[in-house]
């Protein structure tokens, strides 16, 4: 545990501590139904909605309630066909004169990926840039945009 909080520590500038009792506890007893990339996200989102110096059952959220949650591979492969089909169904029945197909869906991915990260963190917008790996001056801008 003292790795992943050493590592978030590290990525985000951060001076946590570690976990409560509780929150060690919550992780021992949680099946992890994928593998070790599972438990280093749930602990960095935790860290990244830390209020304290120690992760608590609160900032956990719900991140282990769900124990289908889908592994990194089957994620990109229901993206690749949620996308495969918005682009098969854009090019083939698209109106000229539109936005191109490649940028209409990643406005929409973008949008979906910011509200998300909000509404995880609570509107949080520092804590919501953090999450996707922007500055809070691009999350801003993605918010502004017609497509965000």
């Amino acid at each position: 545990m003292a790795y992943f909080i050493r590592r978030v520590n590290a990525e985000l500038d951060r001076s946590l501590k570690g976990v409560d009792d509780r929150v060690m506890q919550m992780l021992v007893e949680h099946p992890w139904p994928g593998n070790v990339a599972e438990l280093a996200t749930v602990i960095k989102r935790a860290c990244i909605l830390a209020r304290a110096d120690i992760v608590t059952p609160d900032d956990l959220g719900s991140s282990l309630r769900d124990t289908s949650l889908p592994g990194r591979q089957e994620m990109e492969t229901a993206l690749r066909v949620a996308v495969r089909g918005a682009l098969h169904q854009r090019l083939i029945g698209g109106e000229p004169g539109k936005d191109s197909p490649f940028h209409e869906i990643v406005g929409v991915v973008e949008e979906a990926l910011v509200r998300e990260a909000l509404r995880v963190t609570n509107n949080n917008q520092v804590k919501a840039a953090e999450l996707l790996g922007l500055n809070r001056a691009t999350l801003r801008k993605k918010m502004t945009e017609p497509s965000a």
